[in-house]
């Protein structure tokens, strides 16, 4: 950022205040770059939220969605039961949020998106495109569900519930949900609800390869009025978003109490809460369980996704971050453009901040914004554990990986064609715009390192906190250099003291 200077005579003016300002009838004015004054313009124009409520309740709202309320019960069944929040615990700790709150500094301290954020580092901005596609595989099911959703709530105003009674074309295994003492084929029958769902709702095909089918007008509209839903609460930024989360955050448990309050009510209540809490610890020595929790970790916490960067970048730079029919195709985009994808993204963006841009910046950047020196716990994660253990379960999630079964049934080959098709442009992204970072001009090697390395763009968006934070680095590391030339430190140890972000404060 350079500062041109213009020169004029003040010789000629009496004002005593105005002399004693000038030296020699020479005045020193700065002249602003014009680029330098939109930048400034437009880090004082950006939009923050509210208030910090609003931020905290947005997080909340991203975490308190599907991920948890629906996903996490079924993979805690299927993985050990009870037994299961021994790893997912574990996982939340080396793992969740970590990333969580290296994500929010991201976003805080440049005041960026999940995309511009890598000027730290040109050559992983594949990392942010990538994780574009991911997010929108994700929101593109997502949407359908909440279509669900209203298709029921107001499906559930009628007097008697459309599910609730078997039909003639459901044939003779359906059993009535709501009790009826004349059923007699209760043992081997499907209720009415999971007709009423598949046959009504879905309008599933009995066999993968028949195909899906073509759209429902009324489930069409759903999805219409869903994403009219979404524009409304989207259409002012964080300034309508933030208002929203309020309701986003808070109704979803008051809908969760009730809920747990009415079945706790109903027959044969304790047995089924007993069925699905009992642990089952021999599962906790099976590496599918690990790699279960930490999947469901990035769901519940939306980590890897880019949203959480999103959301802090609206953040005031000071503050304090420390302290806060289709089904088969849902199926398989949920597998292929979100888990698998997110999950090697995620990866990947861990090494890049930590081990390429480097431990000891990071925390140096996160002590100028949030005024505090991180203890050792985050040290040790970002260095280390966190990279590692994540690599860990992913290469044995790569190493165990079958082929995806919707229910009983598997499906063709098209289909994981095009399911490794989606993975595929997602993960492109990373060798397609580091190949453009590096360039052909020059010597290679020398435009790797030159294409690792962060931007002009990298650092605090405002142009006065930009040049506070370049002074407080310099001074920071110029202290430090001379801090291990005084003691000999050896090269090796110098290394290892960055590594783990250790530094004379």
């Amino acid at each position: 950022m350079k500062k041109t200077y213009g020169v004029s005579n003040g010789g000629f003016v009496a004002s005593t205040d105005d002399l004693k300002a000038k030296q020699n009838g020479i005045e020193i004015t700065e002249v602003r770059d014009p680029g330098e004054s939109e930048a400034q313009e437009g880090a004082e124009n950006r939009a923050t939220w509210g208030n910090s409520i609003e931020f905290l309740m947005s997080c909340i709202s991203m975490s308190v969605g599907l991920g948890n309320i629906w996903r996490f019960p079924f993979i805690a069944y299927e993985n050990g039961g009870g037994a299961f929040l021994i790893p997912y615990i574990i996982v939340l700790i080396i793992v969740g949020k970590p990333m969580y709150y290296m994500e929010m500094i991201l976003g805080q301290f440049t005041s960026r998106s999940s995309v511009k954020i890598w000027a730290v580092s040109p050559i992983f901005k594949g990392i942010g495109i990538g994780q574009m596609v991911g997010t929108c595989s994700v929101i593109s099911y997502y949407c359908s569900m909440i279509g669900l959703t209203l298709n029921y709530l107001f499906s559930s105003f009628q007097s008697e519930l459309p599910w609730s009674r078997c039909r003639e074309e459901w044939g003779e295994n359906c059993v009535d949900s709501k009790p009826n003492p004349n059923q007699t084929n209760i043992e081997n029958g499907v209720s009415s609800s999971e007709f009423y769902f598949m046959k009504e709702v879905l309008k599933a095909k009995e066999q993968i390869d028949d195909g899906i089918g073509v759209p429902d007008w009324k489930m069409t509209l759903w999805l219409l009025l869903a994403w009219v839903l979404v524009f409304i609460i989207i259409s002012r930024g964080v300034k309508s978003s933030g208002k929203a989360a309020y309701f986003l955050a808070i109704f979803p448990y008051v809908v969760m109490i009730i809920l747990l309050i009415r079945a706790c009510t109903l027959e044969g209540a304790g047995e089924g809460i007993l069925f699905f809490i009992k642990p089952q610890f021999s599962e906790l020595l099976n590496p599918k369980v690990w790699k279960e929790a930490v999947v469901q970790c990035f769901f519940s916490l939306a980590t890897g996704m880019g949203p959480i960067i999103m959301f802090a970048s609206y953040n005031n730079f000071h503050h304090n971050v420390y302290r806060l029919g289709g089904q088969w195709m849902l199926d398989l985009v949920d597998h292929y453009g979100g888990t698998f994808l997110i999950f090697a993204l995620a990866v990947v963006e861990l090494v890049a901040i930590f081990w390429v841009y480097g431990l000891a910046d990071f925390i140096l950047d996160t002590q100028f914004m949030c005024k505090r020196y991180l203890g050792i716990y985050w040290r040790y994660c970002w260095s280390f554990v966190t990279p590692v253990f994540m690599m860990a379960i992913f290469i044995y999630y790569m190493a165990t990986l079958k082929p995806l079964t919707f229910g009983d049934s598997h499906y063709p080959e098209a289909a994981h064609v095009a399911g490794w098709i989606l993975f595929g442009i997602g993960l492109l992204q990373l060798p397609l715009w580091a190949s453009y970072a590096i360039g052909c001009r020059g010597s290679f090697m020398d435009n790797v390192r030159k294409s690792a390395r962060p931007t002009e763009e990298w650092g605090p968006k405002n142009p006065k906190s930009y040049l506070e934070w370049k002074q407080f680095k310099a001074d920071i590391k110029a202290r430090n250099d001379l801090y291990n030339a005084e003691r000999n430190y050896p090269k090796w140890k110098i290394a290892l003291r960055n590594f783990f972000g250790i530094y004379v404060n």
